[in-house]
């Protein structure tokens, strides 16, 4: 067996095999093996593992119809250009994406540096000798098509022969791609995903990146002069999915100034609910889930969206959609650099994982996904332990199975198609846990070493988590235990206090570790949220029944991105001018007239779901006091990024959800918080312990909010 770095889309292994060179500057002249002692021969054969997919595609990306060598020479100045010849005679193996070609190369005792240029129109007959790396990289350009890549993909590697090349010798070379893919898949309900286009596409690409480390690049190289001028045409999607269909050249990252519009984007077009005329939204490049990343496009890597929501129509035209952010969908973007995927081969058959070091974040229900690629139609993992002993009695499992590790820590699931092995924490993190875990990969006679870890929080600065809001005594108001003398918390909410001052809960070694969460306010009968104050406090609470002037509250907000504001819109005198600053309507009083519990939205958040206090399912039925609630339409939620928690009792509207961009949470009923109820099981405890779903839900929410306040 014998083990690469190699890549399922992003590279190439080039084994260069029986190296016998000749010198001849006249590429179009037949092969003619030379006697000459200062020619030597060379023989190059490629081998690139197959992928196991359908060739029947407009763009082969394991295809090589040209390669062009550039010899670079070091004579005591650096590398600088000496000559280029093509390689010819190019065949397939008998082998899949088995290729050999010839050149004829100068031998010399001086470092060479190698660049082979694959599958490019580059017209190298611009270079000139004596020219650095830097102008190298600078003249070998080349205009995106605004059809886009149709037939084959440009393609670069770099080989460096210190010793120079006196003899035959065997070296690998690996050839990235100077293009990027994008995929999208479509997993949401009432939706069927028709087109895919690119808007703002450079309108050139450099051949040769501008740096690159263990074939890896983290930087875009952008020839002087592009601009984002390329819009192409919309691809055509069935079955919802669009594989090895779009590519495109690196871009930029765009100054926030300029995303709207400025930013490489996608549009999909699709068809929502009963709609039969497609409409269009917009899905943003951001590697990392990072911001400062906005718009940035690697070559050699591939861009997965995976759309799982999509909550109202989009846009109308494709044009529009480019423009505007579509916030009626939600789609998760994973960037894959599948060069630095681990694959093992086993003469033709082969298997492949994103990552053999799995890191899943300290937070239970959390998941880390393992990109798998293979050949084979099935393979198996074991638990083993830390002498590579397999665990019998925790078996085995593969495709659409799942297992659990002996100390159950971590649950491992294959998914059906074999794709995808994702990894969930099944509790908090412990550091007395006995990590790491480790598993065995089987596929044919193939096997791969997976280790298993958990991340411990790494929280800035103070803590504790600061909460202000007014005490006051009414529906809904925290009290204060910091500002002057105590003040209680109503008694409807006592409970909910009760839960948030637990340090069980939160506290010093609680479930999440922190140093406490401080609840405070001035004791007034007015509106009182005075800047200087509220600018100590991390979480801004605002109860029934006051309609405080937005100004200050949303002055304090915007003045750091660590802040959460919790907006309650229980009548229509609570909050309205926050709420209308806000720019999200609601009703209220709502439908319907029977007092019926609220139940968990289909598309709650995974924090709420799997969070860091356990499970929230389906079958939760959450308190309603009585049927005066403020609703905000599912259609305004999408709308503001509004993530849906709870719904009313018909399912058509909001009485809890979360802005997770922003960090806001509204809350259209201040009586959820209530113990006092006849049915207890959809209440929070009366002492504030978290005995059932009801009290797990909100746990788990100010558990985000602590992640959102503490976590950079």
């Amino acid at each position: 067996m014998q083990t690469r770095k190699t890549s399922i889309y992003t590279s190439l292994v080039i084994v260069l095999t029986a190296l016998v060179i000749a010198a001849c500057r006249n590429n179009d002249a037949p092969f003619i093996p030379s006697t000459d002692d200062k020619e030597i021969s060379v023989y190059m054969h490629m081998k690139i593992p197959g992928i196991g997919r359908s060739l029947s595609r407009a763009v082969n990306e394991e295809a090589v119809t040209n390669i062009f060598v550039l010899v670079l020479e070091d004579t005591g100045e650096g590398y600088q250009y000496n000559y280029g010849v093509a390689g010819y005679g190019l065949s397939a193996g008998t082998a899949p994406y088995d290729y050999r070609f010839y050149a004829r190369l100068t031998p010399t005792t001086n470092p060479l540096k190698f660049y082979l240029l694959a599958n490019t129109g580059t017209a190298t007959n611009i270079l000139t000798q004596g020219m650095t790396e830097e102008q190298i990289r600078q003249a070998l350009t080349e205009t995106y098509p605004e059809t886009g890549f149709d037939t084959t993909l440009p393609m670069f590697g770099e080989l460096e022969l210190t010793g120079g090349l006196t003899e035959d010798t065997e070296l690998p070379v690996v050839l990235v791609r100077s293009a990027a893919r994008v995929d999208v898949r479509n997993t949401a309900t009432d939706f069927t995903l028709t087109s895919v286009q690119l808007y703002r596409v450079s309108n050139q690409y450099q051949i040769i990146p501008d740096s690159m480390t263990d074939d890896l690049v983290t930087a875009p190289s952008i020839p002087a002069g592009t601009t984002q001028s390329i819009n192409t045409d919309p691809v055509s999607v069935t079955g919802n999915l669009s594989q090895e269909q779009v590519y495109l050249p690196e871009s930029p990252v765009t100054p926030e100034a300029d995303r709207q519009p400025g930013a490489t984007v996608v549009v999909v077009g699709g068809l929502y609910g009963t709609d039969t005329t497609p409409t269009y939204y917009r899905m943003d490049f951001v590697p990392d889930d990072n911001p400062a990343l906005f718009g940035q496009v690697l070559r050699n890597h591939r861009y997965f969206f995976d759309i799982n929501t999509v909550l109202a129509a989009g846009w109308r035209t494709p044009d529009e959609a480019a423009i505007y952010p579509s916030s009626q969908i939600e789609a998760e973007i994973k960037v894959w650099d599948e060069v630095t995927m681990d694959m093992v081969f086993d003469d033709y058959n082969y298997f492949g994982v994103s990552t053999r070091n799995v890191k899943v974040s300290y937070r239970q229900g959390d998941t880390e996904t393992i990109a798998v690629d293979t050949n084979l139609d099935t393979y198996t993992a074991y638990w083993i332990n830390a002498d590579g002993v397999i665990d019998e009695e925790a078996g085995s499992i593969t495709l659409n199975e799942y297992f659990d590790d002996p100390d159950s820590i971590f649950r491992v699931a294959i998914s059906a198609d074999g794709t995808a092995i994702t990894v969930t924490a099944l509790q908090q993190y412990d550091p007395s846990s006995d990590l790491p875990k480790h598993m065995k990969i089987r596929a044919g006679r193939m096997e791969l070493l997976i280790t298993i870890t958990q991340g411990t929080p790494v929280y800035r600065g103070d803590t504790a988590i600061n909460v202000y809001g007014p005490a006051t005594g009414e529906l809904g108001s925290l009290g204060n235990f910091v500002l002057g003398p105590t003040v209680a918390p109503n008694t409807r909410t006592i409970a909910y206090v009760r839960m948030l001052i637990n340090s069980n809960n939160f506290g010093p070694g609680g479930r999440v570790n922190i140093e406490g969460i401080n609840i405070s306010g001035l004791a007034s009968t007015t509106t009182s949220y005075p800047a200087a104050l509220i600018s100590l406090y991390d979480v801004l609470y605002c109860p029934y029944p006051y309609n405080p002037d937005p100004g200050t509250i949303l002055a304090w907000h915007a003045a750091s991105s660590n802040r959460i504001l919790i907006v309650h819109y229980d009548n229509l005198a609570t909050n309205t001018r926050l709420m209308t600053a806000l720019g999200v309507p609601y009703t209220y009083p709502a439908p319907p007239s029977l007092i019926q519990p609220f139940t968990l939205a289909p598309n709650a958040p995974a924090f709420i779901t799997n969070g860091a206090f356990g499970s929230v399912d389906n079958t939760l039925q959450y308190r309603i006091y009585d049927n005066a609630f403020g609703r905000i339409s599912l259609e305004v939620a999408a709308a503001n990024n509004i993530t849906p928690i709870l719904l009313t009792p018909d399912g058509g509207g909001i009485v809890l959800g979360v802005d997770e961009i922003n960090g806001i949470i509204y809350c259209g009923d201040l009586d959820i918080y209530n113990y006092q109820t006849s049915n207890p099981g959809i209440t929070i405890p009366d002492s504030g312990d978290l005995s059932n779903q009801a009290a797990i839900l909100l746990a788990n929410l100010w558990a985000w909010i602590v992640d959102y306040v503490l976590i950079e």
